[in-house]
């Protein structure tokens, strides 16, 4: 099939393969090199920075941004390991113990598939290889369509022409599909290789920076620390029971005596309260009974004196 004496078939075939090359191009093998000479100047900078003798590693992650943010979550597992400096009497820093291993953080799925495509393009050389049969088949298919069986020699002659035509341009577009394979190939594994290697290596290096594991020496110490930290602890409770035990008692006493103390000051303060209140109503009481029986007494004593005295009289 052809369009103003175009093939279409090969042709749009062939732009397929040159789209997905570019594609490889754009989007692995450039951001492949970017990455590869970035793994070059942290690996470059871990080596000075441990030949210095110094293990703060921070700076040397400063041309990638991304394994910076990888590192620094590896960086959080990292142990500080002190001890007492007997000559001023404060904590000073005696190591860096690395509790995992670098690989964990810095492993070539983190740091490198992610960052060119790894899982698409390392399908690339079989998308490819199928595109170019798949071109090859059509053409084939579009010369035999065309292929016409006729008595007149040049009819056959044409129809054959034809047939030629399109089975070698779709074997030209399956060579293209198999070189592009290969190429792709070729440059995704060495690629792919070099930046797993150097990964490898960086995580290599940042594992010798720091001491692995806890040391027998520490745990030892750490075990012993726990025991005393504990033993005090047992006794520091002890005291504290004993002392509170003291003071709670002591609080106690107090406030019963205090209570005591204040009732009868209570009751005292009643009972004048009351004797105040009730002194002067109960002598007004006092002195109108008295009043009252002089009164009846006085009564009494002159009646019976009338009495007597009308008894004499009846006796005359």
């Amino acid at each position: 099939m052809t369009l103003f004496g175009i093939p279409v078939i090969p042709v749009l075939v062939f732009v397929i393969l040159v789209a997905l090359a570019i594609a490889f191009f754009r989007y692995f093998f450039i951001p492949a090199n970017r990455l590869d000479a970035n793994l070059k100047l942290i690996i470059a900078n871990v080596e000075a920075t441990r030949a210095r003798g110094q293990n703060d590693l921070s700076r040397c992650f400063e041309p990638d941004r991304a394994i910076a943010a990888i590192f620094n979550e590896y960086r959080e597992t990292l142990h500080v390991q002190k001890d007492l400096d007997v000559q001023t009497g404060e904590m000073v820093e005696r190591a860096i113990r690395s509790t995992v291993p670098a690989e964990m953080f810095l492993s070539p799925h983190a740091v490198v598939d992610n960052r060119v495509h790894a899982e698409f393009f390392k399908h690339l050389p079989g998308i490819f290889t199928g595109i170019g049969i798949i071109g090859t088949f059509t053409g084939l298919l579009t010369g035999l369509s065309s292929f016409q069986i006729s008595d007149d020699s040049g009819v056959v002659r044409n129809s054959l022409t034809a047939l030629l035509h399109g089975v070698s341009e779709a074997f030209i577009v399956s060579a293209f599909a198999i070189i592009f394979a290969m190429i792709t190939t070729g440059l995704e594994k060495f690629r792919l290789n070099s930046l797993y290697r150097k990964v490898t290596q960086l995580a290599h290096e940042i594992d010798a920076t720091y001491e692995a594991g806890a040391g027998e020496e520490y745990l030892a110490r750490l075990v012993s620390s726990s025991e005393d930290a504990a033993s005090q602890t047992k006794i520091l409770k002890d005291a504290l029971v004993a002392d509170l035990r003291e003071i709670l008692t002591e609080l106690a006493d107090r406030q019963i005596n205090a209570t005591v103390q204040r009732s009868n000051e209570l009751g005292t303060t009643i009972a004048g309260a009351l004797t105040d209140a009730l002194k002067g109503p109960l002598d007004q009481i006092a002195g109108a009974v008295g009043q009252v029986s002089q009164d009846q007494s006085s009564a009494v004593t002159k009646l019976l004196t009338d009495v007597l005295a009308s008894f004499s009289v009846g006796i005359r």
